[in-house]
């Protein structure tokens, strides 16, 4: 997505010791699977695409809904504000297989989505972590998205709508927005429901990454060109209480120890700053 805005802002690039690499990551295709963009460190390279910071218009729709205000104008102005705007990390980049890289899990706040933060997630991978951002399927994201099957009709029908060339063919994607509280509904009930929906996707992205440490064959639903198993001999996950191993500042959000890495739960905005303890 491009735009027709003059203005040289963007999302500031890492300061730490290495380049940053990112793809995405889903096992599962249905709603109950896992989804999130891992950042990492990368190999040096000059060529690297480097990815859109909202990835398409089906976000900027979420956060019209979010924000409660209309879709086609929004649209429109988020494109001309932040339609050029690129994240600090190489798609696909090969891994740096330097030293062993702890592992952060990355909890978006409301309204948000997996690349939003993207400026401390690409500041903690340029600093040795492997960061794994999740993106809920708890109706707490802006958008979201995930795969179903194909019914007879559509798959007889070439015109359907289908995933994209990166996903298998036998599915279609299906999208889940921002869900707003309902006049006179209680808040509590909503968010209790959801933030435990949140720990149980954060648990699977780690036991994702457990399994690829472990060997373990995994399939990515989206077929990208990152290869994981590189990442097997150089991920540090531990089954025993261990120090919380980032920081953040200037984020409405807290850093908890899981045991296995480190959650470091998001507020609203792609701002701060952290730091390997």
């Amino acid at each position: 997505m491009g735009n027709a805005c003059s203005n040289h802002l963007g999302i500031p690039p890492a300061k730490g010791p290495n380049a940053v690499g990112c793809t995405d990551f889903m096992m599962d295709h249905t709603a109950q699977g896992t989804f999130f963009r891992l950042y990492y460190p990368c190999q040096h390279t000059e060529t690297a695409e480097k990815p859109d910071w909202v990835p398409c218009v089906e976000y900027y729709n979420g956060l019209a809904d979010f924000m409660k205000i209309n879709r086609t104008l929004s649209e429109k102005i988020f494109n001309y504000l932040f339609g050029s705007y690129k994240i600090p990390a190489s798609v696909d980049a090969p891994f740096k297989c330097d030293e062993k890289c702890p592992v952060v899990i990355f909890s978006h706040g409301l309204g948000a989505f997996r690349t939003l933060y993207s400026a401390i997630c690409a500041e903690l991978a340029s600093r040795g972590f492997i960061v794994a951002s999740v993106e809920h399927r708890d109706e707490s994201a802006s958008a979201t998205y995930f795969f179903r099957e194909k019914t007879a009709s559509e798959k007889a029908n070439k015109s359907a709508p289908e995933a994209r060339a990166s996903a298998q063919d036998h599915l279609v994607r299906e999208w889940m927005y921002y869900r707003s509280l309902q006049r006179g509904e209680s808040e509590f009930p909503l968010r209790n429901k959801q933030v435990k929906l949140r720990a149980d996707e954060c648990i699977r992205a780690l036991e994702r990454l457990t399994e690829i440490n472990s060997g373990v064959p995994v399939e990515n639903v989206l077929q990208t060109q990152f290869d994981f198993t590189t990442l097997q001999p150089f991920v540090v996950i531990t089954h025993r209480p261990c120090p919380v191993v980032a920081t953040a500042t200037e984020l409405h959000g807290s850093v908890q120890d899981s045991g296995g890495g480190a959650f470091l739960r998001g507020g609203n905005g792609d701002r701060g700053s952290a730091q390997r303890g």
